[in-house]
């Protein structure tokens, strides 16, 4: 049998300049079922060539981010020059220029494409102006590809599959795969951890994440419990202006800022001594930080976005609320001040995620790539 190589269009620049993030989990993850997997990448800086798991090859574009297409298409013709692939994945999101090279790819050299799209900006609700064009850029895309795209893969059961069909993308075109996998030797409960926080956010501080609403929500907190203590885990453009915002609803003073912790054991120490997260998404596709918490032992209180409503049951694992600053405080005050609630809730909450192992999401994702692929292969080679 010909070799079985995968072509992959990323947006990840994480992985060029050597971090062992989740890209990098995933590659690990597939590089059994290949025989070759090039991946392509955005600019970053120290970004460089580089080869990973015995067979994955990183390589990153050395221009400007304006000119990732034109990349793109030159490197992956060199490529395909050499060997042929018998599936491309594209990453996409933003301007899409991962999905149409793609196209292109598919139209020049007859190779089909999976186009994964996590999330929508601006689904199920939108942060601003800008998410609200973004989802509209993102419907433009689908609609343009879909007829000739293998499948859209999703990460959800819910969300994005009834976004998807909304938008007459045919059932059989929608593959869900999840990419929540968890590593149950870094997050696990931690029997007589002291409770440090009250409430743990972690995450991006961008739009999308809700923190104008987390803000109010922190003030109305501090008013009625005001020895509230929230412990912030991340960094972003919007730091100035979250901090601005708790210090308008008076809450700033019961928010410390930890910036990005320096590995996943000190993020899951710090779940550990929290007594609950918070997650006041406008949008996501999972979000992982809620299902690490949950794995912890952590209960999670959480807008309906991208997996939450499928793992957390309401009341009795976690809370779903609403985007709503009153009912956000409220389920946070309740869960706070409730130390047997709080302990259901997180011996449900680890049940809950069990199934998101590592190993079984995993394998469950390159096994289905691998399958297009010995399909695609066949057919290329009649």
């Amino acid at each position: 049998m010909d070799s079985l190589n995968l072509l992959m269009l990323s947006g990840d620049r994480d992985i060029a300049q050597g971090k062992l993030g989740p890209f990098h989990v995933t590659l690990g993850g597939l590089a059994p079922h290949f025989d070759r997997i090039d991946v392509i990448t955005p600019p970053s800086v120290g970004a460089s060539f580089r080869s990973l798991h015995g067979n994955v090859f990183v390589h990153p574009s050395l221009r400007s981010r304006w000119s990732q297409s034109g990349f793109i298409s030159s490197k992956a013709a060199e490529l395909i020059s050499k060997r042929l692939y018998s599936l491309v994945v594209s990453h996409d999101f933003g301007r899409f220029y991962n999905g149409m090279a793609a196209q292109n790819l598919k139209s020049t050299f007859g190779i089909p494409f999976v186009s994964e799209i996590h999330h929508v900006p601006g689904h199920p609700r939108a942060a601003n102006a800008t998410e609200m064009v973004l989802k509209l850029l993102t419907r433009w895309y689908v609609q343009w590809v879909r007829s000739e795209v293998q499948a859209f893969r999703v990460v959800n059961r819910k969300e994005m599959p009834a976004l998807l069909a909304s938008w007459d993308v045919p059932a059989d075109r929608i593959l869900t795969l999840s990419s929540a996998y968890l590593d149950f030797e870094v997050f696990h409960p931690k029997a007589g951890a002291p409770a440090r926080w009250d409430v743990v956010f972690c995450g991006r501080l961008v739009p999308n994440k809700g923190l104008d609403l987390l803000a109010k929500a922190a003030g109305i907190v501090a008013t009625i419990r005001p020895q509230t203590k929230f412990l912030v885990i991340g960094e972003g453009p919007e730091t100035p202006g979250f901090k601005r915002d708790l210090a308008t609803a008076g809450a700033l003073s019961n928010f410390s800022f930890a910036g990005w912790l320096p590995s996943q054991k000190e993020v899951s120490n710090a779940y550990s001594q929290s007594k609950m997260l918070i997650c006041t998404s406008y949008n996501e596709g999972l979000p992982r930080v809620c299902l690490e918490a949950m794995a912890c032992g952590t209960p999670v209180v959480s807008t309906p976005v991208g997996i939450m409503p499928e793992v957390v049951r309401d009341g009795l694992n976690g809370r779903i609320v609403q985007w709503d600053a009153r009912e956000i405080a409220s389920a946070v005050l309740n869960t706070v001040g409730d130390p047997e609630t709080r302990s259901s809730m997180g011996a449900l909450s680890v049940e809950a995620v069990r199934p998101l192992a590592r190993d079984i999401t995993l394998e469950r994702y390159a096994a289905a790539y691998r399958e297009l692929a010995l399909i695609n292969s066949k057919r290329l080679a009649a």
